[in-house]
């Protein structure tokens, strides 16, 4: 669905100075070009919401510069679609994101939708969003964590206090020894006591510190590594639990401090590209609802609006967002009572062999072509083409997949 935002500069000003809508909580993570063994740097976003206010979309916007895709939460009104931006990446290849911070003296966080539109119409780099929010933070209160790469090998963290923000370079050896950083919602800036999520980063960390790496000393990763290893594993650090499979003695388990739990709705996974290489490339891969069962589906920008209907509904749930929530809600938190924070132990590990089953599907069909569009074997028309005609192939495979698991497929 486009949404064009003509002058988003205009738009995005008229919205700079009103508060953000929170999230409860969200894990990411930022994986720096220079470890990765083919040189794109990757950024993984997990989002959490309340049950209130869970919907995302994937929304295509023309911008004043770059055009770009966010992902945005309870986007009824144009208005909604900057507040509750949550983040995306440009024709520039620069990408964003964003988490609620916690631990500073004005503990209400402003303004990251509209930094973070504003950015992704107007910054093509790391080195221009400094630029840019090196002024804004003198003048607009800002608080917020915000993680950024792009096509030129930048990757970086912000923690924004107010009117100060303190930038953490990923590429630094000194602040990410092993090329990857890990944030959630509190601030190694501010008061990391008043802060939240701290399991949860300790899980994400013990998660990539179980990466490994080639003879070379890379790590030959993808998205699904990312959403494999941290958003489906279930990992728990203080309980001595690695993965989904030691839960199995228990019907039910609570789900209170793991990466993925009752209010976990959406993942957005991007592959950058190494520099040097056409950012048109990069990908971002895209779970609308609980992780466990929803596959990841490619999105790309390409010469306009590709996405299909099922990803991009602005005033109403998005189909794919509907039917894997309506599964998450039937059969992974399955007790009676409303409120239950107990998911259903074997049917998540169910769920989520059939989410790999149709992303097996998905990357069977999507990256043999990707591959020969990158090596310029394909024009861009033609793999565009393509791509339309396979987006609706995936959410066919993934309805088919899960037809036994929903009464709505």
């Amino acid at each position: 669905m486009k949404h064009i935002l003509a002058k988003v500069a205009a738009i995005t000003i008229c919205f700079l100075t009103v508060g953000v809508t929170e999230m409860p909580a969200c894990t990411s993570v930022i994986v720096s070009g220079r470890v990765t063994a083919d040189g794109r740097p990757l950024m993984l976003k997990v989002r959490d919401q309340s049950d209130a206010k869970r919907n995302t979309t994937v929304e295509f916007f023309e911008g004043e510069i770059y055009d770009f895709l966010g992902m945005v939460g309870d986007a009824a009104t144009p208005h909604d679609r900057i507040k509750g931006f949550v983040g995306g990446y440009n024709t520039a290849g620069f990408c964003i994101m964003s988490l609620t911070a916690h631990g500073f003296p004005l503990d209400t966080a402003k303004h990251k939708g509209g930094v973070m539109t504003y950015a992704l119409s107007h910054c093509g780099s790391v080195e221009e969003f400094d630029e840019y929010v090196s002024g804004y933070v003198k003048t607009h209160v800002v608080i917020s964590n915000i993680g950024v790469i792009d096509a030129k090998g930048g990757a970086a963290y912000y923690e924004f206090g107010g009117h100060t923000y303190v930038k953490y370079d990923v590429n630094d050896p000194a602040v990410a020894p092993e090329g990857w950083r890990c944030c959630t919602n509190f601030c190694w800036s501010g008061d990391i006591h008043k802060g939240g999520g701290v399991d949860r980063w300790e899980n994400a960390v013990w998660a990539m510190e179980s990466l490994k790496k080639n003879a070379d000393g890379k790590y030959e990763l993808r998205h699904n590594d990312l959403i494999d290893g941290i958003c489906r594993s279930y990992r728990q650090k203080r309980l001595g639990i690695e993965s989904i499979e030691d839960l199995s003695g228990h019907p039910h388990f609570f789900d209170n401090g793991f990466i993925g739990y009752r209010n976990t709705c959406a993942t957005m996974t991007i592959e950058g590209v190494a520099p040097g290489t056409d950012p048109k490339f990069t990908v971002m891969w895209l779970q609308l609802g609980h992780p466990a069962c929803c596959p990841a589906f490619p999105c790309i920008l390409g010469d306009g609006d590709l996405l299909p209907p099922y990803i991009g509904q602005p005033t109403e749930y998005a189909r794919l967002y509907a039917d894997a929530m309506a599964i998450r809600d039937k059969y992974i938190y399955d007790e009676e009572y409303s409120t239950s924070k107990y998911f259903n132990v074997k049917n998540v590990q169910t769920l989520i062999r059939l989410s790999r089953k149709t992303e097996s599907y998905i990357d069977g069909v999507f990256y043999p072509e990707y591959d020969k569009w990158v090596a310029g074997k394909v024009k861009d028309k033609e793999f565009y083409s393509g791509y339309r005609k396979m987006m609706p192939l995936f959410y066919d495979r993934f309805r088919s997949d899960f037809k036994d698991y929903s009464g709505l497929l």
